[in-house]
């Protein structure tokens, strides 16, 4: 007796995913049209370029874009925009802020408000980024530090600890600042440790000390100009 082989295609199991084109504006201004499909867990716009796992919420009104990686119980809400980078943990990103580039965003850092974090920046730990603060370059902020006002971190610099920076500040080079260091004002730019509150007393006053000394030699080569001028 002929036994009759017979196949069955296999069931697939797999949800279908309705892909759309968007008309979406980067974060550096750049409009373009994206193909992407609406986040099963939020609602919000994922672009197929982008790798968001099932369990982060892309809330509805938020969007991720490019070569975002995004993973773990990450939440992306309001008007938030991902186009770039790695962000796992339990990040949350909300509001208008920004995330480009390739940063780093994990365990349970928060960026909102206007904020931008982009370049190759980390952000870890408890770190907050809100305002209309720029977190760039290669800086890292973890602990607790608290970025806000209009402050720019940038360079290698290093903010940890309950650190805050805000205001007007402009943080800059290879500064490390940690323990309760307050700073809402000024430049920041160097080599230096600020774990202290006494220890960023000093770096003000050595700063102010620098400045005079510019000004004095300023005005003795502005005198030295006069009196050559005379001379002739």
């Amino acid at each position: 007796m002929k036994i009759k082989s017979l196949f069955y295609p296999p069931i697939l199991n797999v949800e279908e995913r309705k892909i759309v084109t968007k008309k979406v504006k980067l974060p550096d201004g750049t409009v373009k049209e994206v193909e992407g499909h609406h986040h099963e867990n939020g609602g919000g716009f994922v672009a197929e370029t982008a790798k968001v796992s099932k369990t982060v919420y892309v809330g509805n009104g938020a969007m991720v874009l490019e070569n975002a990686v995004v993973k773990g119980n990450v939440k992306i809400e309001d008007e938030a925009i991902v186009a770039g980078g790695t962000i796992e943990g339990e990040v949350v990103i909300k509001d208008k802020a920004r995330v480009y580039g390739n940063p780093y965003l994990g365990e349970k850092a928060e960026v909102s408000g206007n904020a931008h974090v982009f370049g190759s920046a980390h952000v870890t730990g408890n770190a907050k980024i809100t305002g209309n603060a720029w977190v760039f370059d290669r800086a890292h902020i973890s602990g607790n530090a608290w970025i806000g006002g209009n402050a720019n971190v940038s360079g290698d610099v290093k903010i940890k600890d309950n650190a805050r920076i805000g205001s007007y500040a402009e943080i800059g080079g290879k500064m490390v600042i940690g323990g309760d260091v307050e700073i809402y004002h000024g430049e920041v730019i160097g080599k230096a440790a600020l774990t202290s509150k006494k220890a960023l007393e000093i770096f003000f006053e050595s700063q102010k000390k620098l400045e005079e000394e510019l000004k004095r030699l300023e005005g003795e080569s502005k005198e030295q100009e006069g009196k050559n001028e005379k001379r002739r």
